[in-house]
């Protein structure tokens, strides 16, 4: 009688709970039967390889960072001593002055002429009359490669500049500024647009570049910082504007100081007090065992450095920046190791 009227009680609440939206899946289970249920299924995993990354937006705000230099700036390019100098150097070979437009004659029957003078020209192409300032020109001395003889090219003088008055073959010009008389058959060229000192940027010159000293302009002897020199390197080499090179120098010892030739007797004169003896004793030595040195094998020491500013074919000019001891015509100057 129990055990029916149990089950009626539980048919009823049955009843009730779902009447009021419960299943009997949301009945707890009786007891000691959540023991026996089985686990729940892990949750099923997502695989994100299979969908592409978004792009994520991301806010860039410009501002100034500081970072501390590894290496020092370049120095200062000392633009007075360079820039008077950048288009008034020029090498040329012989030929290719020759054939360059010349003076014929002064207006005024002057044998020379100097600042106001009109003169005559004969020569100028089509190409060159489009310019209106040319300078005046004049033959140097050649440049001489130190160890073959080689005419590298002629150092061009410049004399002074023009302004084109009138085209025409011959053309008249007249001067606006000289450095020194002008002659018949002085050469003529247009003045073309000098290299900015901005562009100038000091790098080290390629690998493999070598040459020496030619010669020191503006009169002087002694090298030292800021003088210009010629070189004997060019853009055949490889140089170009803004290249640095370093001077090296050998060691000269002096002939009273070089040692002797294999073989050569010595002879030492010993004074009296310190032999103790009446008469100075003479000993002979053989110098076997000394070694000569050649001065060609002496070691090369760095002396300076140079900046290259201008280059043509087989010379190029330079300004020394740095120089620890005098340095001199036919010194080696080489790429920076």
């Amino acid at each position: 009688m129990k055990a029916m009227s149990y089950t009626r009680y539980f048919i009823l609440i049955i009843i009730v709970l779902m009447f009021n939206g419960y299943g009997v899946a949301d009945l707890p289970p009786p007891n000691g039967a959540l023991d026996s249920m089985p686990p729940d299924p892990p949750p099923p995993v997502t695989d994100y390889n299979d969908t592409p990354p978004q792009p994520r937006e991301v806010k860039l705000v410009p501002r100034i960072r500081r970072e501390a230099l590894t290496t020092p700036p370049p120095a200062p390019i000392p633009a007075g001593i360079i820039q008077p100098f950048l288009s008034r150097l020029r090498v040329m070979e012989l030929r290719e002055y020759e054939q360059a437009p010349l003076v014929l004659g002064f207006r005024g029957e002057h044998v020379i002429t100097g600042v106001g003078d009109q003169f005559y020209v004969g020569g100028l192409d089509s190409k060159q009359l489009k310019y209106k300032n040319f300078e005046v020109l004049r033959l140097g001395v050649p440049y001489v490669e130190p160890n073959s003889d080689k005419k590298l090219g002629y150092e061009i003088v410049h004399l002074g500049d023009a302004r084109l008055i009138q085209s025409g073959d011959p053309a008249k010009m007249q001067l606006t500024s000289t450095t020194m008389e002008i002659q018949l058959d002085d050469r003529v060229l247009p003045i073309e647009d000098s290299q900015d000192l901005v562009s100038l940027i000091p790098v080290k010159a390629k690998p493999g570049i070598e040459g020496k000293i030619l010669t020191v302009l503006n009169g002087v002897t002694e090298i030292g910082k800021y003088s210009v020199v010629s070189i004997s390197a060019g853009t055949v080499s490889g140089l170009r504007p803004g290249d640095l090179l370093q001077v090296l120098q050998r060691s000269i010892t002096p002939k009273a100081l070089r040692a002797p030739k294999p073989g050569t007797d010595i002879k030492l004169f010993i004074p009296e007090w310190v032999t103790g003896r009446s008469k100075p004793r003479t000993s002979i030595l053989l110098a076997h065992k000394q070694k000569s040195c050649k001065d060609d094998e002496l070691p090369l020491e760095k002396v300076g450095t140079m900046l290259i500013f201008r280059t043509f074919k087989n010379v190029s000019y330079a300004l020394v920046t740095k120089a620890t001891q005098a340095i001199h015509t036919g010194d080696i100057v080489r790429s920076p190791d």
